[in-house]
């Protein structure tokens, strides 16, 4: 199972204290230079359970696509680059994941067939024919879910959370490389020595490639505890800063463009989500500090975004 590092939030596959999630899915519309704030995101159902919702923020009325019970639980939704959003999903906590998809126009779900199970963190490589994912306590996996061929990338219990490169041929990922420090790693996608991107005996986590494949937005822990949303090239030189250090800030999300970062502000009482330029400056919030939110994700138009979200 993973473990949080730090003021890490990301627990994908303990599945602990997670009841009442919603995947949210946001039409990102209007000005987003402008830093004003949406209106707060208020479900159909309060019933406990993890779902996925789609909101329009003209018309601003949550449309939900699952229909989970309590015990069931949605998480680490990644949208593919045509239309589908892939999630992991478990009948109870505790209980094994299972990787599925779900068209959010027809409201179809489909299973991502595997000879394994216990998967989590799904991305999309580019193509949209292939995952790269987390197996809890296993390592990382690529999944052909045409076919639904599976192999094995990695080998250390804690890596997790892959992104990929825009070519398709690397990987990045975060690994634990101490009970109380994770880094980023890259590894060829076909496979081969995985090397870290950085060497600094800070924590690096939340690995998000650009569109264009020159930079790698990643969150990093300062001395204050404080996590920054940083960009850095792959070749590990130019890293710098784009949020601020008085504040903490996690999961970086490209829009396809590669003109804006979607992320995670830690800083009050609940994890919103705020969209900025790539550049850094300033915000445009995107949910309502009644939500707990994790984990958002793009629409290939780069109009809607998906996350999970805690009542």
């Amino acid at each position: 199972m993973r473990r949080k590092p730090g003021n890490r939030i990301l627990v994908a596959g303990t599945l602990v204290a997670l009841a009442g999630v919603a995947v949210v899915v946001v039409l990102a519309v209007g000005d987003h230079g402008a830093s004003a704030p949406s209106r707060a995101i208020a479900p159909e159902s309060a019933s406990g359970a993890w779902n996925i919702f789609v909101i329009d923020l003209k018309r601003r009325e949550p449309v939900q696509l699952t229909r989970n019970d309590e015990e069931e639980f949605t998480l680490d939704p990644a949208w593919e680059p045509g239309s589908k959003i892939a999630f992991s999903q478990a009948n109870c906590e505790g209980c094994p994941s299972q990787l599925l998809l779900i068209d959010p126009l027809s409201r179809t779900t489909s299973r991502v067939r595997s000879k394994f199970g216990g998967f989590i963190d799904p991305a999309w490589a580019p193509g949209g024919h292939e995952l790269a994912v987390a197996r809890s306590g296993s390592g990382l996996y690529l999944i052909d879910v045409r076919t639904g061929v599976t192999r094995r990338l990695t080998r250390r219990p804690t890596d997790a959370s892959p992104t990929w490169s825009p070519d398709g041929r690397r990987i990045a990922f975060e690994r634990q490389v101490s009970p109380t420090n994770w880094d980023i790693y890259l590894v060829p996608s076909r496979g081969g020595k995985p090397r870290p991107l950085l060497r600094t005996p800070a924590q690096e986590t939340s690995a998000a490639w650009s569109p264009n494949g020159r930079w790698i937005a990643f969150a990093g822990q300062g001395r204050n505890g404080n996590w920054t949303i940083h960009v850095v090239r792959p070749n590990g030189t130019e890293d710098h800063a784009l949020t601020s250090k008085r504040r903490s800030s996690q999961q970086p999300a490209w829009s396809p463009d590669g003109s804006r970062i979607a992320y995670l502000d830690q800083s009050g009482v609940e994890p919103i989500v705020l969209v900025m330029s790539a550049r850094g400056g300033r915000t445009v919030r995107l949910s309502s500090p009644s939500l707990q939110a994790n984990r958002p994700t793009w629409s290939p138009r780069g109009t809607e975004i998906a996350f999970a979200a805690k009542r």
